[in-house]
């Protein structure tokens, strides 16, 4: 991989305050405050709620659909916890994150295609 796309994404995560640059020495990644991690939550707690409704207005088979596949996600990403595997909790966390955007109708905002 060029450095350029790597710059650019260092560049962008700095613009969204994930990263700090320091001339000549590097990059760190930021810490987060614990108010922005509350608001972080307060919004996830209200969206999944919004996914729970909407999964409750799926005819039975959906619905049974539904909490299996969000099921089946949530199990894996237990398992990686307690085997504190982050790259394997990463994907069934994304594929919850993924699954309820289709459920909701809205494209998907990590899928650069659909943005």
């Amino acid at each position: 991989m060029s450095q350029t796309p790597v710059h650019e994404a260092i560049v962008r995560l700095q613009q969204e305050a994930l990263m700090e640059i320091h001339p000549k020495k590097g990059v760190v990644v930021s810490t987060i405050a614990p108010d922005d991690m509350k608001e972080t939550y307060d919004i996830r707690i209200v969206l999944e709620g919004m996914a729970a409704e909407l999964i409750a207005r799926l005819e039975p088979e959906g619905r049974l659909c539904a909490v299996s596949e969000l099921s089946d996600a949530t199990a894996n990403i237990e398992k990686a916890v307690l085997g504190d595997d982050l790259r394997t909790w990463n994907a069934p966390d994304f594929s919850r994150h993924r699954f309820r955007c289709h459920l909701s109708d809205h494209s998907d905002p990590a899928d650069p295609v659909s943005t």
